[in-house]
């Protein structure tokens, strides 16, 4: 029985670990992010920065793009605060919305449907892949 509750522990610590090194490495890039905005770079270099340092780890465009937004803003915050009892903003009226745009056109890209709706970025991109859990 000790022995099976030290697999449990072992395996438990392996995935507490890996976990904070993931969360690690997107705070880093987070920062990266904002030093190459600063840098002026644009969304499509940054990426490409990020690429061979990360690999399959390194942010999409998309998220990229959601900081490099937050950072033309005005912030310079690169945590990604996650507070409880957060109300989201994305009624059902709004997911309705961007349904509707993507049943008239399925190839819509994340521009247009940000312009029709006047949701930013970030909300269209958590919209299609978190709450209508579409992909490329």
């Amino acid at each position: 029985m000790s022995f099976l509750v030290g697999i449990v522990l072992t395996l438990w610590t392996i995935s507490l670990v890996f976990s904070a090194e993931m969360e690690h490495s997107k705070l880093t890039q987070h920062a990266e992010v904002r030093v190459h905005h600063i840098q002026g770079k644009s969304i499509a270099e940054i990426h490409r920065e990020l690429l061979p340092v990360h690999s399959q780890s390194a942010l999409s465009v998309s998220t990229i793009q959601c900081w490099y937004h937050k950072f033309e803003a005005g912030s310079h915050d690169i945590s990604q605060k996650r507070t409880g009892g957060h109300v989201s903003k994305v009624t059902d009226e709004v997911l309705d919305k961007v349904r509707n745009l993507l049943e008239q056109d399925n190839t819509m890209c994340i521009h247009v449907i940000a312009n029709r709706t006047g949701l930013s970025l970030c909300t269209v991109h958590h919209i299609l892949w978190n709450k209508l859990k579409l992909q490329k």
